[in-house]
């Protein structure tokens, strides 16, 4: 027995002890001349001096290094002086195979099919080299914590010219019906017990499965196999008839070498609905329940056979099988070589400590509350734990991809290649309604929100271009779940656009309904008209691309006379283009203001009045000369007047800069204006001097406006 800080051949100091079998110990050990750790599998104390089982050792080691393969442990050196008798062997971390099946249940096809061809590619290496494992099943299997599969323990294998009947069993599950019956075997026996471990890894199941030895021998020197697919409904056609290749009775029917059964695990991943595997002397592809072929042998043919004749031999077969079960049970004390696992089912386990590996009984689970699923994988990077979602669900606290819990907890213990359990959040309920509402009416819209207990507190029109006018288009937070003020009504397109503030709705907020007033190049904004005269709400309101209705006198005290004082619709309001809107004026009943008999045709207003946002402006400084030349009998005169001339939503608009007035002949008119109003977002216009009388135009200058207010 070792103890930490014990060194070996003055190279290998002890770690710590990693596992123990029936006949040996394994250590952890750090490599003093190279600076590596390495796996030391040392005979124990009480078979140290017994040269049988020293004998089975050295034959362990020399068979597991006479060949290197990445899918097989290898064995770097070996120790054999005085009473101390070990192997010093590659150190890997990682997880047997059958630890990885009975935490998953079963695999996927696709991992079966990566293991075995890893196994397989292992098997072959050492196969080449002329040794035969004998024992494979997946508790000799490793999965390190790269991926990467390793085969180990060759503790029965033996090279094939030292092979002979009556040799010890390898695990009774896994074991080729050759080696049950007669103890002989070679490279194609290998190739039955992967079959069965493939088995295993596809359905989670053994397909001889018994408490009882006898039973499980039967099963496989004749015993009817259960196809895959009636366990796992989805296996890849190719890779279930690859297993059952590999599985046949007779030998001659099985994969010939390790080489054939990795050429078709590579097929098998091309092309898993492919039918190239091809069965030896057999046409089906299931096995029958006495499947035990005769192969033909020279001086008797196979039609002399009879069928009391192959009873008979399988009833010897059997007996042979008993026999050698019972004598070697008997003697397993002394007899079981290193490494060996014969165990009946409900033992099995206690052998699977025995390899020269490191498997980390249990891990330490961190924290991943609080991480998205993302970062929660990252965590566990190089960790053998898993991560499994058990549900979604929202949750106000946490964002979309979010683990809100985690079973095991913190800092509990886990096995290597078991999942930690987590609940990922779907994000806010509240958020994800506030999303799901745009394009619903508002009735829709009003129901879903009230139901995650958000108020509506109103509506408010927008444009959209892609949300059917009166569907809503979003929500406005107005206050908070604790009553806060988030924004008022002159903000509230800026405050809608701001996604981070719509993640901030809770449940208890008060909002706004955003409802859709149709594309903006169909809609117009109504201006504020209260305290303009008639004529600048005229040109306001056709700026905007919409009329004025009905004008109604209504005296008001504290308004300025003539000033509109009431409209129909109030300012701001999203409207077709065209809408009409009615004002009401501060004027006596019987008072008339002016207005033109031609609706297109308004007042400009005062062009030293104060500037608008609501319009473009323009100016001119230039003289026209009216009429022709003066005299004392020269009575002409031409009534004058000035107007501007815009083309306005592909329409022409009139607005009277001077009333026309009478101009004797050969004046000298100054045509001077500061800031001529012009509509919103024209930026040219005519200026023209017209006779009143005739509607002739005098005299025209071109104008550019630009907003100025």
């Amino acid at each position: 027995m070792l103890n930490p800080n014990d060194v070996l051949a003055s190279r290998y100091e002890i770690i710590s002890k990693i596992g123990q079998g029936g006949m040996s110990i394994v250590y952890k050990a750090v490599d003093l001349k190279l600076g590596r750790n390495v796996a030391l599998k040392m005979l124990k104390d009480e078979f140290a001096n017994d040269e049988e089982y020293i004998h089975n050792f050295m034959t362990e080691a020399k068979t597991s290094a006479c060949f290197v393969n990445r899918n097989v442990v290898c064995t770097y050196d070996v120790i054999d002086d005085g009473d101390v008798h070990c192997m010093i062997m590659e150190f890997v971390e990682g997880t047997t195979l059958k630890y990885y099946i009975r935490n998953k249940t079963s695999l996927t096809n696709e991992e079966t099919i990566q293991i075995a061809l890893q196994t397989a590619e292992g098997l072959a290496e050492a196969h080449k080299a002329g040794v035969i494992h004998r024992d494979v099943k997946p508790q000799n299997i490793i999965i390190s914590k790269d991926g990467l599969v390793k085969v180990a323990d060759f503790g029965i294998a033996k090279p094939t010219e030292e092979e002979k009947e009556g040799d010890v069993l390898g695990s009774v599950h896994y074991i080729s019906p050759e080696q049950a019956a007669k103890g002989k075997v070679d490279n194609r026996s290998d190739i039955y017990s992967l079959g069965i471990t493939m088995y295993e890894m596809i359905t989670g199941k053994l397909p001889f499965d018994s408490e009882k030895t006898d039973e499980v021998l039967d099963a496989h020197m004749g015993g009817a196999v259960v196809p895959p697919n009636i366990y796992k409904k989805d296996i890849y056609p190719a890779l279930e008839a690859i297993i059952l290749k590999c599985i046949r009775k007779d030998p001659e029917e099985r994969y010939q070498s390790t080489d054939e059964l990795v050429a078709d695990l590579k097929k098998c991943l091309e092309d898993p609905e492919g039918h190239f595997v091809h069965f030896y002397g057999a046409e089906e592809k299931t096995e029958g329940p006495k499947e035990v072929k005769s192969r033909k042998r020279p001086g008797r043919p196979t039609d002399e056979i009879t069928r009391s004749s192959i009873t008979a031999a399988i009833c010897v077969l059997l007996l042979i099988g008993i026999v050698l079960f019972f004598s070697f049970a008997s003697k397993r004390v002394k007899e079981t070589p290193i490494g060996e696992t014969y165990t009946e089912h409900t033992t099995e386990e206690s052998q699977e400590t025995d390899y020269n590996i490191v498997i980390e009984e249990e891990e330490t689970i961190p924290a991943i509350v609080g991480l998205s699923m993302e970062d929660a994988k990252k965590v566990l990077n190089g960790t053998m734990m898993g991560i499994a979602v058990e549900d979604k669900v929202y949750n106000d606290s946490y964002s979309a991809n979010v683990i809100i819990s985690q079973d095991p907890a913190e800092g509990s213990q886990i096995k290597p290649g078991q999942s930690v359990r987590v609940i990922v959040s779907k994000g806010s309920e509240v958020e994800a309604v506030v999303a799901s509402i745009y394009g619903m009416s508002v009735e829709e819209a009003t129901a879903a929100l009230t139901g995650v207990e958000i108020n509506i507190k109103g509506t408010k029109k927008q444009f959209s271009d892609d949300v059917e006018t009166g569907r809503v288009t979003g929500c406005l937070l107005v206050t908070d779940a604790a009553g806060t003020e988030k924004t008022d009504s002159e903000n509230a397109e800026n405050e809608f656009d701001d996604t981070e503030e719509i993640r901030k709705i809770n449940r208890g907020s008060d909002v706004i309904l955003l409802v859709s007033a149709g594309k903006e190049t169909d809609g117009a904004m109504i201006p504020n008209l209260i305290g303009l005269s008639y004529s600048d709400a005229v040109l306001a309101l056709t700026t905007n691309s919409l009329q004025i209705g009905s004008v109604s006198m209504v005296p008001d005290a504290n308004a300025p006379k003539g000033a509109v004082t009431n409209q129909s619709q109030p300012a701001g309001d999203l409207v077709k283009k065209g809408t009409v809107i009615n004002v009401q004026i501060n004027l006596e009943p019987h008072e008339q203001i002016d207005m033109t008999s031609d609706p297109n045709v308004y007042y400009n207003v005062d062009p030293d009045s104060e500037l608008s946002p609501l319009f473009y402006y323009a100016s001119i400084d230039q003289i026209v000369e009216v009429g022709g030349p003066a005299g004392p009998n020269n009575d002409y005169s031409v009534k004058m007047g000035i107007r501007l001339v815009q083309r306005v939503n592909n329409a022409t608009e009139y607005s009277i800069i001077s009333e026309p007035r009478p101009y004797a002949g050969s004046t000298r008119i100054p045509v001077c204006f500061k800031n001529i109003r012009g509509a919103f977002g024209v930026e040219t216009g005519t200026l023209e001097v017209f006779d009143a009388d005739t509607d002739n135009v005098i005299a025209s200058y071109e104008l550019h406006f630009a907003p100025m207010g």
